[in-house]
């Protein structure tokens, strides 16, 4: 069923969902700490890739569901659907920021660990790099919307 209105929505009701943060919701952190820890021991190599593959289709989809809310967003906002009001703006603030700072958090040790030279994470360069491009995208995307908005994007 689709709800038609003749007049525009807010846009925090679009983001009514929680969004959990990248570290709190994937162990990139721990995943990566096993790598450094273990990686002059060949027995924890399958582990490490099995690590590390769960971790980069996870990232992906996190940053893929980010993209998508994000251009459905833009979608509303240049088809007049959705308004942004005072308390959306502040919601947006808050969204558009997280996204932007997981993005570019997750480059940063995406690229640590693609410049890992041992075995695992050398087969999984490929999917590291697909991983690194949907955040990006992410962080692009976000702060585009944000300055469409007239907003700035916060990194604490």
């Amino acid at each position: 069923m689709v709800l038609i209105t003749k007049s525009p929505i807010e846009t925090s009701q679009i983001f009514l969902k929680n969004r959990l943060r990248l570290y709190e919701r994937i162990p990139i952190l721990e995943t990566l700490n096993f790598i450094y820890r273990y990686k002059d021991f060949e027995a924890y190599y399958e582990e490490m890739s099995h690590f590390t593959e769960r971790m980069l289709k996870d990232v992906e989809c996190f940053f893929t569901q980010d993209i998508y809310d994000l251009y459905f967003l833009e979608w509303g906002l240049t088809s007049g659907r959705y308004k942004v009001t005072s308390k959306g703006r502040n919601f947006l603030v808050e969204r558009l920021s997280a996204t932007y700072e997981d993005g570019m958090g997750y480059r940063i040790r995406a690229g640590a660990l693609r410049r890992l030279e041992i075995k695992p994470i050398s087969e999984l360069k490929p999917e590291i790099l697909k991983s690194e491009e949907k955040s990006l995208e992410a962080a692009i995307l976000s702060k585009r919307l944000s300055k469409k908005i007239g907003i700035e994007v916060l990194i604490t």
